[in-house]
């Protein structure tokens, strides 16, 4: 019997890489609750487990070493939250998911195969999507601004305060040591055009400043904000759908990303994304 997304929890990772179920690990605030869509099961009626960690000769080791920014485009959005999840997964340890509410049916994801451990899966719900970057201030906020003569920590403190709960519960936890924590965002032309404080620039100097890097992906039209990005990845798909022809294109790189800059290669040519997307079983 196929189990629902949401019953799938994680406890720590053993020492063959794999995970285990974790009943404890099912209890899930109101925020974080399942994405909907497809099971994401295989033809035997298991879901896949996440593949390890590439080691420093198979992926980007340092790419979130410091806080930075990476923007993934495609056409579709059929494989950006995999090129996403598998930049991720082989850069840092933990990184927070977070999927921008979509009445529409999503295509199969990480987050519904059981891939993103519960407490670092989160949904933004459509009101806080929509909501106003102008809205009310705190009582006292604009007299302390006034007084403060660090203007650059108050414009940060009032940044923090206008993201939704969800955004700010997540940089209050401290990034992993050694290196920033990461925020992934695999629908973010959700927010295009109609979220005020998903304004790509002063979205990543906030999240820098609190120690994380921000990851985007976004299908269709690429957003008017991603010259702000560090990193800038487009994906051309093949005619014939198949992942192993799509290939990767680096318009704008700061080391170290899969590519150099005005590069590109197969998906199926760069080891770590190629065992994600295989072991994801999307077929050829």
């Amino acid at each position: 019997m196929q189990q629902p997304a949401d019953a799938v929890a994680f406890s720590a990772e053993t020492p063959d890489g794999e995970h285990r179920p974790d009943p404890a690990a099912r209890r899930l605030d109101r925020l974080r609750r399942p994405i909907a869509g497809r099971s994401g099961t295989t033809a035997a009626g298991s879901r896949p487990r996440p593949p390890r960690p590439p080691t420093a000769k198979g992926g980007p080791e340092g790419l979130f070493v410091r806080p930075t920014s990476l923007f993934l485009s495609a056409p579709s959005p059929t494989l950006i939250p995999w090129v996403l999840y598998g930049l991720a997964h082989a850069g840092s340890p933990r990184f927070h998911w977070v999927q921008l509410e979509d009445p529409a049916p999503a295509p199969v994801s990480p987050a519904e195969m059981g891939w993103i451990p519960p407490d670092c899966r989160w949904t933004l719900p459509e009101a806080d999507l929509r909501g106003s970057s102008t809205a009310a201030e705190p009582r006292g906020l604009a007299s302390l601004l006034q007084r403060d003569d660090d203007g650059e920590a108050a414009a940060r403190l009032l940044g923090f305060l206008r993201l939704p709960d969800i955004a700010q519960r997540i940089l209050s936890e401290p990034p992993p040591a050694g290196r920033s924590g990461v925020l992934v965002v695999p629908n973010a032309e959700r927010a295009d055009g109609v979220c005020p404080w998903f304004a790509a620039a002063p979205l990543i100097e906030l999240l820098a400043g609190s120690g994380y890097s921000l990851v985007v992906g976004c299908s269709g039209a690429p957003s008017s904000g991603r010259a702000a990005f560090a990193t800038i990845l487009r994906l051309e798909e093949s005619s014939a759908g198949h992942w192993q022809d799509a290939r990767l294109i680096c318009e704008k790189g700061a080391a170290p990303v899969p590519l150099r800059s005005g590069t590109s290669a197969r998906l199926v040519e760069i080891p770590y994304l190629a065992t994600v997307l295989r072991r994801a079983d999307l077929g050829r």
